[in-house]
């Protein structure tokens, strides 16, 4: 077997269960920032304003998941420059894109979030070189 498709199936046992892990994130939200709030003696207001940025992003998080989930399986059966590859990967840079601006603008209320939004926003810029170079080699323009 390839090492690509090595790489291929961990990264995709890594998305099963970041899917899995943002089903959990989602249920325990609420517990989790009340009880930080409370245990770090935190203002109030702050659990208010993680779920009122954190769930925003919920949806962004299942597209890109999903979108990279059938990505991975193009890949690991040999369908690599395609059409189908290509919109999954805009999806994921899309998603990366509103998530990253969601945390910007939910930085302004909570430090800690722009090194979300800057980690998203860094996301979205290296898929983005990567769908770059998926045109570049589909056109034969390399």
């Amino acid at each position: 077997m390839k090492d690509y498709k090595k790489s291929a199936k961990l990264t995709l046992a890594i998305t099963y269960i970041m899917m899995f892990a943002l089903v959990v994130f989602v249920i325990a939200l609420p517990f989790a920032t009340t009880w930080y709030v409370e245990k770090k003696a935190r203002p109030a207001d702050l659990a208010t304003v993680t779920m009122l940025s954190c769930y925003p992003c919920v949806p962004f998080a299942v597209v890109a998941l999903f979108s990279l989930k059938s990505f991975l399986k193009n890949i690991i059966v040999g369908k690599i420059l395609t059409d189908k590859n290509y919109t999954y990967l805009k999806r994921v840079s899309f998603c990366c894109l509103f998530a990253g601006l969601i945390m910007l603008i939910a930085g302004f209320f909570y430090k800690p979030f722009f090194i979300s939004s800057g980690s998203a926003l860094f996301c979205s810029l290296v898929v983005k070189v990567i769908m770059d170079i998926f045109c570049c080699y589909k056109k034969g323009d390399c």
